[in-house]
């Protein structure tokens, strides 16, 4: 049951004949990569080949389109806010002023008790 590189290389082959495949449009590509990806099998099933099963799972997300980069929100919605997480963590003053507190110091103190 468990996989070795031999098992595994198969698949790059896959992959390769499927990216340069010209009967396939590119959403049949993506659906098809996507399968190949499902069929990978887990890394408890490679514990001998676990750098070559991460070559090929990286491989997959980037040929199935999982890896799309984000995309960048505008200026104004960051800019909209003006509280964000700074403003919660920043202690009010009265707090970080003093937070061990106020001590009256007892007017005997320094003398000695008789």
């Amino acid at each position: 049951m468990n996989k070795t590189a031999l098992d595994l290389v198969p698949i790059l082959r896959a992959i390769e004949d499927v990216k340069h495949s010209h009967l396939l449009s590119e959403a049949q590509r993506l659906v098809i990569f996507g399968e190949i990806r499902k069929s990978v099998p887990e890394p408890v099933f490679c514990p001998q080949s676990r750098l070559t099963l991460s070559i090929i799972n990286s491989i997959l997300e980037t040929m199935d389109g999982s890896t799309k980069p984000a995309a960048k929100e505008s200026t104004k919605a960051t800019k909209a806010s003006p509280k964000g997480k700074a403003d919660i963590n920043k202690p009010n003053s009265k707090t970080a002023s003093n937070t061990r507190g106020t001590r009256k110091v007892p007017s005997d103190a320094g003398k000695s008790k008789e």
